[in-house]
């Protein structure tokens, strides 16, 4: 055999041997390994004992469809990169922004989730801080969170405000909500996060942020096979909805509300006054005006769920009942 030959045989085989498929070696062992900082709510929370968020919930889904377990491994911010390359796990998740460099370095899959800075303000301020020029005012107490890229934007975009910088990220929502501060410069995912469990705050630009970028996730470079899969996977959560189920269960988006609207009484009149009254709690003379007074809103701003259970009952005694989105 001639030595060009020869050398083309060793080369084959080594290619061979370079480009083995990450996703069949996870599909071998039964287990894909996650890393994952644990310290980013909602996306990825470690208490010591259990992970949970956003990403955790999408990694499940994930190993469900590729009918493997799961492993966690942790990993911090800096070592992203590093634990793939030294094989630590087979793909990174939690919160994870899209960035030219990580492209150079590893695999990203398509972004999931659009985000970008914008504001935390008291309840009912949304409208008085939706904007750079309304709040870029002496008078205006802006909090920050010292060191981070919001930090780095509030100096840039609003170099007119009142600043007070916070060592803990943690402490600046609840200056917000006590009053000591006027307006948060966040992320939309932090945002919306404080707006669904804090009843005193609300998040102003998140549906336009002031900047725009996407989550991802990151995979070893050249696994074209296993990022396939994860897009995929992407793909068939926002087709079924699933990516909603899971942003509402991690308070990234509120749940959407529902009105049960009584639109006709045409079965037996006494029953559905009787039905009004258990489902409102009205007296029997006001449940008799509101089934004369139609349409009627009988309760406002229900989850989905006690909107049909209502609707149920009050069909079940002859009544036509409407539910509609609280826009």
């Amino acid at each position: 055999m001639k030595a060009s030959h020869i050398i083309a045989s060793v080369a084959l085989t080594l290619s061979s041997f370079a480009v083995a498929d990450q996703l069949d070696d996870i599909l071998e062992a039964g287990v894909i390994r996650v890393g994952t900082t644990g310290d980013y709510k909602p996306f990825s929370f470690y208490d010591g004992q259990n992970y949970s968020g956003y990403d955790i919930d999408v990694a499940q889904y994930l190993g469900g469809q590729l009918g493997v377990k799961v492993e966690f491994v942790s990993t911090t911010w800096k070592g992203l990169l590093d634990g793939l390359k030294e094989d630590k796990y087979d793909i990174a998740m939690g919160g994870i922004t899209r960035r030219m460099q990580r492209q150079l370095n590893a695999e990203q899959t398509q972004g999931y989730m659009v985000f970008g800075k914008c504001f935390l303000v008291a309840k009912g301020n949304s409208g008085k801080y939706d904007s750079l020029e309304k709040v870029n005012l002496p008078s205006v107490r802006v909090g920050v969170n010292i060191g981070g890229t919001n930090e780095k934007f509030a100096d840039k975009n609003l170099p007119n405000a009142s600043f007070t910088k916070f060592e803990n990220n943690l402490d600046v929502p609840k200056a917000v909500a006590a009053g000591d501060v006027d307006v948060m410069v966040t992320e939309t995912p932090e945002g919306l996060f404080y707006e669904v469990t804090n009843d005193k705050l609300e998040a102003a630009r998140c549906e336009e942020p002031f900047t725009r970028s996407q989550f991802g996730y990151l995979i070893p470079k050249g696994e074209q096979g296993l990022l396939n899969a994860v897009n995929f996977a992407i793909d068939e959560m926002k087709l079924k909805g699933i990516d909603k189920q899971l942003m509402q269960k991690n308070q990234l988006i509120a749940e959407q509300k529902f009105n049960v609207v009584l639109t006709a009484a045409d079965g037996k009149k006494v029953d559905i006054i009787q039905a009004v009254k258990d489902a409102t709690g009205l007296s029997l003379i006001e449940s008799k005006s509101v089934v004369e007074s139609l349409p009627a809103v009988l309760k406002e701003k229900l989850p989905k769920s006690e909107a049909e259970k209502l609707e149920k009952a009050l069909e079940a005694a002859g009544a036509t009942i409407d539910i509609k989105p609280v826009q």
